[in-house]
Protein backbone atom coordinates (compact mmCIF):
# COMPACT_ATOMS: atom_id res chain seq x y z
CA UNK A 1 0.00 0.00 0.00
CA UNK A 2 1.08 3.96 -0.63
CA UNK A 3 2.54 5.57 2.00
CA UNK A 4 -0.20 8.69 3.52
CA UNK A 5 -2.79 6.68 2.75
CA UNK A 6 -6.45 8.58 3.06
CA UNK A 7 -8.68 7.38 0.86
CA UNK A 8 -9.55 4.32 -1.47
CA UNK A 9 -11.14 4.56 -4.79
CA UNK A 10 -12.64 1.90 -6.66
CA UNK A 11 -13.24 1.76 -10.31
CA UNK A 12 -15.76 -0.24 -11.71
CA UNK A 13 -15.65 -1.35 -16.09
CA UNK A 14 -13.76 -3.34 -18.28
CA UNK A 15 -10.44 -2.29 -19.70
CA UNK A 16 -10.55 -3.17 -23.67
CA UNK A 17 -7.69 -3.40 -26.17
CA UNK A 18 -8.83 -1.12 -28.61
CA UNK A 19 -8.02 -0.75 -31.93
CA UNK A 20 -7.70 2.59 -32.90
CA UNK A 21 -7.74 4.25 -36.69
CA UNK A 22 -7.37 7.74 -36.55
CA UNK A 23 -8.79 10.51 -38.76
CA UNK A 24 -6.08 10.82 -40.73
CA UNK A 25 -5.51 6.83 -41.34
CA UNK A 26 -3.01 5.83 -38.45
CA UNK A 27 -3.48 2.89 -36.74
CA UNK A 28 -2.80 2.39 -32.82
CA UNK A 29 -3.90 -0.48 -30.52
CA UNK A 30 -3.68 -0.39 -26.76
CA UNK A 31 -5.99 -1.04 -23.56
CA UNK A 32 -8.51 1.88 -22.46
CA UNK A 33 -11.46 2.14 -20.53
CA UNK A 34 -11.28 1.79 -16.74
CA UNK A 35 -7.38 1.33 -17.18
CA UNK A 36 -6.93 5.34 -18.39
CA UNK A 37 -9.36 5.85 -15.32
CA UNK A 38 -7.26 3.72 -12.75
CA UNK A 39 -4.03 5.32 -13.88
CA UNK A 40 -5.68 8.82 -14.20
CA UNK A 41 -6.11 8.20 -10.53
CA UNK A 42 -2.70 6.63 -9.60
CA UNK A 43 -1.01 9.18 -10.80
CA UNK A 44 -2.86 12.21 -9.38
CA UNK A 45 -3.74 10.12 -5.93
CA UNK A 46 -0.01 9.17 -5.76
CA UNK A 47 0.57 9.05 -1.85
CA UNK A 48 -2.73 9.90 -0.78
CA UNK A 49 -4.91 7.23 -2.47
CA UNK A 50 -5.43 3.09 -3.18
CA UNK A 51 -7.46 2.71 -6.53
CA UNK A 52 -9.08 -0.45 -7.14
CA UNK A 53 -10.03 -1.68 -10.27
CA UNK A 54 -12.62 -3.63 -10.33
CA UNK A 55 -12.55 -5.57 -13.73
CA UNK A 56 -12.66 -8.92 -15.63
CA UNK A 57 -10.06 -9.58 -18.63
CA UNK A 58 -8.71 -12.20 -20.81
CA UNK A 59 -6.36 -14.47 -19.54
CA UNK A 60 -4.22 -13.95 -22.66
CA UNK A 61 -3.89 -10.42 -21.96
CA UNK A 62 -3.54 -10.19 -18.02
CA UNK A 63 0.16 -9.89 -17.96
CA UNK A 64 0.20 -6.82 -20.15
CA UNK A 65 -2.10 -5.24 -18.31
CA UNK A 66 -0.58 -5.86 -15.37
CA UNK A 67 2.86 -5.01 -16.70
CA UNK A 68 0.96 -1.50 -17.69
CA UNK A 69 -0.20 -1.03 -14.48
CA UNK A 70 3.12 -2.09 -12.22
CA UNK A 71 4.66 1.71 -12.45
CA UNK A 72 1.50 3.38 -10.72
CA UNK A 73 2.35 2.26 -7.14
CA UNK A 74 -1.44 3.41 -6.28
CA UNK A 75 -3.05 0.81 -8.20
CA UNK A 76 -4.06 -2.49 -6.16
CA UNK A 77 -5.09 -5.41 -8.92
CA UNK A 78 -6.48 -7.97 -6.33
CA UNK A 79 -9.75 -7.66 -7.52
CA UNK A 80 -9.19 -7.77 -11.31
CA UNK A 81 -9.95 -11.44 -12.12
CA UNK A 82 -8.89 -13.07 -15.48
CA UNK A 83 -10.81 -16.02 -17.47
CA UNK A 84 -10.32 -17.38 -20.99
CA UNK A 85 -13.30 -15.68 -22.84
CA UNK A 86 -13.20 -12.72 -20.62
CA UNK A 87 -11.84 -9.70 -22.73
CA UNK A 88 -13.28 -6.96 -24.60
CA UNK A 89 -11.81 -5.76 -27.91
CA UNK A 90 -13.33 -2.31 -29.47
CA UNK A 91 -12.14 -0.99 -33.51
CA UNK A 92 -12.47 2.53 -33.25
CA UNK A 93 -12.63 4.40 -36.30
CA UNK A 94 -12.78 8.05 -36.23
CA UNK A 95 -14.25 10.67 -38.79
CA UNK A 96 -12.80 13.22 -36.17
CA UNK A 97 -11.37 14.24 -33.42
CA UNK A 98 -14.79 13.24 -31.80
CA UNK A 99 -16.94 11.23 -34.70
CA UNK A 100 -16.37 7.73 -34.68
CA UNK A 101 -17.83 4.38 -35.98
CA UNK A 102 -17.59 1.56 -33.07
CA UNK A 103 -17.35 -2.34 -33.37
CA UNK A 104 -17.26 -4.84 -30.25
CA UNK A 105 -15.21 -7.75 -30.27
CA UNK A 106 -16.26 -9.76 -26.90
CA UNK A 107 -17.98 -9.24 -23.75
CA UNK A 108 -16.45 -9.07 -20.56
CA UNK A 109 -18.79 -10.96 -18.23
CA UNK A 110 -20.82 -8.44 -15.94
CA UNK A 111 -19.69 -7.23 -12.46
CA UNK A 112 -21.78 -8.31 -10.14
CA UNK A 113 -22.40 -7.70 -6.25
CA UNK A 114 -20.46 -11.20 -5.42
CA UNK A 115 -17.27 -9.34 -7.04
CA UNK A 116 -17.56 -6.49 -4.80
CA UNK A 117 -17.24 -8.89 -1.48
CA UNK A 118 -13.17 -8.71 -1.18
CA UNK A 119 -13.21 -4.93 -2.21
CA UNK A 120 -12.80 -2.88 1.05
CA UNK A 121 -14.92 0.16 1.76
CA UNK A 122 -14.34 2.76 -0.61
CA UNK A 123 -14.61 6.79 -0.38
CA UNK A 124 -15.29 6.78 -4.03
CA UNK A 125 -16.65 4.34 -6.79
CA UNK A 126 -16.21 5.27 -10.04
CA UNK A 127 -18.37 3.50 -12.85
CA UNK A 128 -16.79 3.58 -16.17
CA UNK A 129 -18.72 0.99 -18.15
CA UNK A 130 -18.71 1.12 -22.15
CA UNK A 131 -22.10 -0.63 -22.58
CA UNK A 132 -24.97 -1.16 -20.82
CA UNK A 133 -24.20 -4.72 -20.06
CA UNK A 134 -21.03 -4.53 -18.07
CA UNK A 135 -21.86 -2.88 -14.60
CA UNK A 136 -25.64 -3.50 -13.97
CA UNK A 137 -28.17 -1.70 -12.01
CA UNK A 138 -28.31 -4.64 -9.24
CA UNK A 139 -24.34 -3.88 -8.83
CA UNK A 140 -24.76 0.29 -8.72
CA UNK A 141 -27.37 -0.55 -5.43
CA UNK A 142 -24.93 -2.75 -4.01
CA UNK A 143 -22.36 -0.07 -4.19
CA UNK A 144 -25.13 2.46 -2.34
CA UNK A 145 -25.47 -0.33 0.00
CA UNK A 146 -22.08 -0.47 0.99
CA UNK A 147 -21.69 2.55 2.72
CA UNK A 148 -21.50 6.44 2.08
CA UNK A 149 -18.82 5.98 -0.48
CA UNK A 150 -19.59 8.42 -3.46
CA UNK A 151 -21.00 7.07 -6.80
CA UNK A 152 -19.70 8.40 -9.98
CA UNK A 153 -21.30 6.97 -12.99
CA UNK A 154 -20.33 7.60 -16.39
CA UNK A 155 -23.26 7.58 -18.43
CA UNK A 156 -21.45 6.20 -21.58
CA UNK A 157 -22.32 2.58 -20.48
CA UNK A 158 -26.36 3.16 -20.10
CA UNK A 159 -26.61 5.30 -23.65
CA UNK A 160 -24.63 2.56 -25.76
CA UNK A 161 -25.50 -1.15 -26.54
CA UNK A 162 -23.83 -3.54 -28.33
CA UNK A 163 -25.40 -5.82 -31.22
CA UNK A 164 -24.96 -9.69 -32.18
CA UNK A 165 -22.63 -8.46 -35.12
CA UNK A 166 -20.47 -6.28 -32.40
CA UNK A 167 -21.73 -3.03 -33.95
CA UNK A 168 -22.04 -0.80 -31.35
CA UNK A 169 -24.75 1.89 -31.40
CA UNK A 170 -26.54 4.92 -29.02
CA UNK A 171 -29.69 4.22 -27.06
CA UNK A 172 -32.27 5.66 -24.81
CA UNK A 173 -31.81 5.17 -21.15
CA UNK A 174 -35.44 4.17 -20.21
CA UNK A 175 -34.57 2.74 -17.03
CA UNK A 176 -33.12 6.30 -16.31
CA UNK A 177 -34.99 6.71 -13.18
CA UNK A 178 -33.91 3.78 -11.62
CA UNK A 179 -30.65 4.51 -11.21
CA UNK A 180 -30.75 7.66 -10.21
CA UNK A 181 -31.32 6.80 -6.67
CA UNK A 182 -28.04 5.55 -6.56
CA UNK A 183 -26.20 7.44 -8.02
CA UNK A 184 -23.99 10.92 -6.47
CA UNK A 185 -22.47 12.05 -9.19
CA UNK A 186 -23.60 11.58 -12.77
CA UNK A 187 -21.39 12.11 -15.53
CA UNK A 188 -22.19 12.77 -19.84
CA UNK A 189 -21.26 14.19 -22.88
CA UNK A 190 -23.64 15.85 -25.24
CA UNK A 191 -24.60 12.95 -27.62
CA UNK A 192 -25.42 10.80 -24.31
CA UNK A 193 -27.28 13.32 -22.84
CA UNK A 194 -29.74 12.99 -25.68
CA UNK A 195 -30.61 9.52 -24.95
CA UNK A 196 -30.66 10.38 -21.34
CA UNK A 197 -33.84 12.53 -22.12
CA UNK A 198 -35.40 8.97 -22.98
CA UNK A 199 -36.49 9.22 -26.08
CA UNK A 200 -37.71 12.91 -25.90
CA UNK A 201 -35.25 14.70 -28.12
CA UNK A 202 -32.86 11.43 -30.07
CA UNK A 203 -32.96 13.40 -33.62
CA UNK A 204 -32.24 16.76 -32.53
CA UNK A 205 -29.33 19.02 -30.80
CA UNK A 206 -29.38 19.95 -27.27
CA UNK A 207 -30.10 23.47 -26.37
CA UNK A 208 -29.60 25.30 -22.91
CA UNK A 209 -33.09 24.18 -21.72
CA UNK A 210 -32.68 20.81 -22.34
CA UNK A 211 -29.96 20.20 -20.16
CA UNK A 212 -31.71 22.33 -17.87
CA UNK A 213 -34.47 19.63 -18.12
CA UNK A 214 -32.54 16.76 -17.75
CA UNK A 215 -30.70 18.02 -14.55
CA UNK A 216 -33.87 18.87 -13.10
CA UNK A 217 -34.92 15.23 -13.82
CA UNK A 218 -31.74 13.52 -12.70
CA UNK A 219 -31.36 15.75 -9.38
CA UNK A 220 -35.17 15.56 -8.68
CA UNK A 221 -34.59 11.45 -8.97
CA UNK A 222 -31.47 11.29 -6.48
CA UNK A 223 -28.24 12.37 -8.02
CA UNK A 224 -26.74 15.49 -6.11
CA UNK A 225 -24.88 16.69 -9.44
CA UNK A 226 -24.97 16.40 -13.22
CA UNK A 227 -21.66 17.31 -15.26
CA UNK A 228 -22.19 17.22 -18.85
CA UNK A 229 -18.37 17.88 -20.65
CA UNK A 230 -18.79 20.29 -23.87
CA UNK A 231 -16.18 19.12 -26.23
CA UNK A 232 -13.99 22.25 -26.47
CA UNK A 233 -15.76 24.15 -24.05
CA UNK A 234 -15.41 22.74 -20.87
CA UNK A 235 -18.30 21.28 -18.98
CA UNK A 236 -21.30 22.37 -17.41
CA UNK A 237 -22.51 22.04 -13.91
CA UNK A 238 -25.58 21.57 -12.26
CA UNK A 239 -26.50 21.01 -8.76
CA UNK A 240 -28.69 22.67 -6.36
CA UNK A 241 -28.31 25.69 -4.14
CA UNK A 242 -31.30 26.76 -1.83
CA UNK A 243 -33.29 24.39 -3.33
CA UNK A 244 -32.71 26.00 -6.93
CA UNK A 245 -31.38 24.55 -10.10
CA UNK A 246 -28.03 25.72 -10.27
CA UNK A 247 -25.98 25.68 -13.81
CA UNK A 248 -22.39 26.74 -14.11
CA UNK A 249 -20.09 26.47 -16.56
CA UNK A 250 -16.36 25.59 -16.22
CA UNK A 251 -14.16 26.31 -19.66
CA UNK A 252 -11.55 23.94 -20.47
CA UNK A 253 -7.69 23.28 -19.72
CA UNK A 254 -5.69 23.83 -22.67
CA UNK A 255 -4.71 20.30 -23.83
CA UNK A 256 -2.12 22.10 -26.66
CA UNK A 257 -2.21 20.09 -29.58
CA UNK A 258 -5.17 17.39 -29.97
CA UNK A 259 -3.55 14.07 -30.38
CA UNK A 260 -6.27 11.58 -29.53
CA UNK A 261 -9.29 11.80 -27.86
CA UNK A 262 -9.45 8.41 -26.57
CA UNK A 263 -10.08 7.94 -23.07
CA UNK A 264 -10.58 11.40 -22.40
CA UNK A 265 -14.57 11.18 -20.90
CA UNK A 266 -12.80 7.73 -18.74
CA UNK A 267 -10.03 10.48 -17.30
CA UNK A 268 -12.42 13.25 -17.03
CA UNK A 269 -14.42 11.02 -14.49
CA UNK A 270 -11.57 10.26 -12.53
CA UNK A 271 -10.17 13.56 -12.03
CA UNK A 272 -13.87 14.30 -11.42
CA UNK A 273 -14.10 11.80 -8.29
CA UNK A 274 -10.80 12.71 -7.23
CA UNK A 275 -11.50 16.56 -7.18
CA UNK A 276 -14.84 15.62 -5.60
CA UNK A 277 -12.97 14.24 -2.40
CA UNK A 278 -10.63 16.33 -2.33
CA UNK A 279 -12.25 19.86 -2.60
CA UNK A 280 -15.87 19.34 -1.66
CA UNK A 281 -17.07 21.80 -4.76
CA UNK A 282 -18.60 20.53 -7.76
CA UNK A 283 -16.67 23.27 -9.41
CA UNK A 284 -13.06 22.41 -8.18
CA UNK A 285 -13.90 18.89 -8.94
CA UNK A 286 -15.12 20.00 -12.50
CA UNK A 287 -11.35 21.40 -12.81
CA UNK A 288 -9.31 18.59 -11.94
CA UNK A 289 -11.26 16.20 -14.54
CA UNK A 290 -10.97 18.97 -17.59
CA UNK A 291 -7.36 18.55 -16.08
CA UNK A 292 -7.23 15.18 -16.48
CA UNK A 293 -9.56 14.95 -19.71
CA UNK A 294 -7.16 17.45 -21.28
CA UNK A 295 -3.67 15.70 -20.34
CA UNK A 296 -5.47 12.32 -21.89
CA UNK A 297 -5.94 13.72 -24.98
CA UNK A 298 -2.20 15.50 -25.53
CA UNK A 299 -0.92 11.99 -25.84
CA UNK A 300 -1.02 8.13 -26.20
CA UNK A 301 1.01 7.58 -23.43
CA UNK A 302 -0.49 6.00 -20.55
CA UNK A 303 1.76 8.26 -17.94
CA UNK A 304 0.43 11.57 -18.71
CA UNK A 305 -1.10 13.08 -15.96
CA UNK A 306 1.31 14.30 -13.66
CA UNK A 307 0.97 14.80 -9.77
CA UNK A 308 -1.75 16.51 -7.92
CA UNK A 309 0.83 19.51 -7.87
CA UNK A 310 1.11 19.61 -11.67
CA UNK A 311 -2.40 19.37 -11.63
CA UNK A 312 -3.06 22.23 -9.04
CA UNK A 313 -0.73 24.48 -10.56
CA UNK A 314 -2.11 24.14 -13.99
CA UNK A 315 -5.90 25.29 -13.09
CA UNK A 316 -4.53 27.70 -11.12
CA UNK A 317 -2.76 29.27 -14.03
CA UNK A 318 -5.95 28.32 -15.85
CA UNK A 319 -8.85 29.54 -13.73
CA UNK A 320 -7.00 32.46 -12.18
CA UNK A 321 -8.38 31.55 -8.54
CA UNK A 322 -6.58 29.64 -6.00
CA UNK A 323 -7.11 26.10 -5.20
CA UNK A 324 -8.71 25.27 -1.88
CA UNK A 325 -6.42 23.03 -0.06
CA UNK A 326 -7.49 19.74 0.88
CA UNK A 327 -8.65 19.18 4.62
CA UNK A 328 -5.44 18.84 6.67
CA UNK A 329 -6.77 15.62 8.09
CA UNK A 330 -7.23 14.18 4.39
CA UNK A 331 -3.74 15.13 3.70
CA UNK A 332 -2.10 13.58 6.67
CA UNK A 333 -3.89 10.21 5.98
CA UNK A 334 -6.14 10.68 8.81
CA UNK A 335 -9.57 9.82 7.47
CA UNK A 336 -12.46 11.69 7.28
CA UNK A 337 -16.25 11.50 7.55
CA UNK A 338 -18.02 11.71 4.35
CA UNK A 339 -19.98 14.36 3.85
CA UNK A 340 -22.52 14.24 1.54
Amino acid sequence: MPGGLFVRIAVLGPMPRDIIVTSGGQVHERYGGALYTSVALASLGAGIAAVHPVTRVSADEIDALLSLMSPFDAIVTSAISAAPDAGTGISLVYQDHNLRDETQVGRMPPIGPDDLRTLPDCEAYVVVPVTDHEVPLDTIRSLKARGSGTVVLDAHGATTGCATNGQRYRKSWTDRDAWLPHIDILKMNLEEARFALIEESIHRDLGPADLRRLAEACLTGGTEALYVTLDADGCVVFDRAMGRLRERVVHPVDPGQVIDTTGCGDSFAAGLALGHLLYEDHVRAAELGNYAGARRCSSRELAVYGSLADAEACIAATYRTPIKAAPSDMRSGRPRPHDR
